[in-house]
C-alpha cells in the first residue's frame, strides 16, 4: 500500500476491507484510499466490491497462520477472491504474492503448498493477465515482536542453524516490486519472479548487524527445534528445508534488481531500521575486536 500511494496521482488506490469503520480501515481512508466492504470468505461480497471499484489492476495476497487459519482455509479464501476477480473483470491485471518454492519441498510445509494451489487456480482461471511474485524469507522476521522475536542489542535470531544460507527480502521491497509490476504490466504479465535482496548465513547476518549497529552481535535460534516441531510443525519443516540450501537457490536475482533497483540486503535492512525493538538507536560507529 505504501509503495502504491507513493506513486501519487499515477494511480487511484482502492482497498477491500471487512470492516470499513475499523481504525485500520479509517487510517487507510485518511491516506486517500477508497474503501469497499468485502470478505475473502464471501465470493459475492468480493465480486460486488470489485465491480464497485471498477479496478483494472488487482494486488492479491492471502495469509496462512498455523494457529488461526489452515492451508484449507487459505486456499478456499484465495479461490473465492480469484473467482470474484474473474467474474467482475477477467481483463484485470492481477499481481499475486505467493511464496518462494511454491509446490516444492516437504509436504509438511503447508503454507508453501497452499500458495501453489492458488497459483494453479489463477493460471487456469478466466484471468489471462497475471504476475506472480514469490518472496523468500522476510528480513522483518528477525524483529518480530508479535511472534516473540524482537531485535535485541547484541543478538539476532531466526529459525535456521547459524551455518545455513538463507535468502531474505524485506516486506518493504515486496511492496515496491508489486508497485513496479503494476506500473509496467506489459513487462511482467505472465511471469513468475522469486524476489530476494540477499542471502546470508546466520553468522553473516550477525556480522551485518554488528557492522551497522556498532555493537558486537551474535546469532541464535529463535525457537529450539524440538519445541518448534511440537508447536509449529509447518515452520519446523520449512526450517529444515531451508537448511538444505534449496531455498537459497530459488531467487531470480536479475529480475529482483530490475523490479527494485535499490532492493535491500541485510546491511541495508538494518540501516533502514537504525534501532532495536525497544527504540534504542544503533551506535553508528565501527566495532574493533
Amino acid at each position: 500500500m505504501d509503495a502504491l500511494l507513493a506513486h501519487g496521482k499515477q494511480c487511484e488506490v482502492h482497498a477491500i476491507v471487512r470492516k470499513p469503520q475499523s481504525p485500520a480501515a479509517k487510517a487507510l481512508a485518511a491516506r486517500g484510499v477508497t474503501l469497499h466492504q468485502g470478505d475473502f470468505k464471501s465470493q459475492e461480497s468480493m465480486e460486488a466490491a470489485m465491480r464497485d471499484g471498477a479496478c483494472d489492476v488487482v494486488y492479491l495476497m492471502t495469509a496462512y497462520h498455523p494457529f488461526k487459519n489452515s492451508a484449507k482455509a487459505e486456499t478456499a479464501q484465495g479461490i473465492s477472491a480469484i473467482n470474484a476477480i474473474a467474474a467482475a473483470n477477467p481483463n484485470a491485471f492481477v499481481v499475486f504474492t505467493s511464496v518462494a518454492g511454491a509446490g516444492k519441498g516437504p509436504a509438511a510445509m503447508k503454507h508453501i503448498y497452499s500458495k501453489a494451489v492458488l497459483e494453479k487456480h489463477l493460471k487456469e482461471s478466466a484471468i489471462k493477465r497475471w504476475f506472480i511474485l514469490r518472496p523468500v524469507a522476510f528480513y522483518e522476521s528477525v524483529d518480530d515482536k508479535a511472534n516473540g522475536n524482537p531485535l535485541k542489542k547484541g543478538k539476532v535470531k531466526y529459525l535456521t542453524r547459524a551455518d545455513a544460507t538463507v535468502a531474505y527480502v524485506s516486506v518493504v521491497d515486496v511492496g515496491r516490486a508489486a508497485a513496479a509490476a503494476i506500473a509496467a504490466p506489459n513487462t511482467w504479465v505472465g511471469k513468475t519472479v522469486t524476489l530476494a535482496g540477499g542471502k546470508h548465513t546466520g553468522t553473516e547476518f550477525a556480522a551485518a548487524l554488528t557492522e551497522v549497529s556498532g555493537t558486537p552481535s551474535k546469532y541464535g535460534l529463535q525457537v529450539p527445534r524440538f519445541l518448534l516441531g511440537c508447536l509449529m510443525p509447518d515452520l519446523a519443516a520449512m526450517a529444515r528445508h531451508m537448511e538444505t540450501g534449496a531455498q537459497a537457490n530459488e531467487p531470480d536475482w536479475e529480475a529482483s534488481k530490475q523490479l527494485v533497483p535499490e532492493i535491500m540486503d541485510a546491511k541495508a535492512f538494518f540501516r533502514s531500521k537504525d534501532a532495536y525493538a525497544n527504540g534504542e538507536k544503533f551506535r553508528r560507529r565501527p566495532v574493533f575486536e
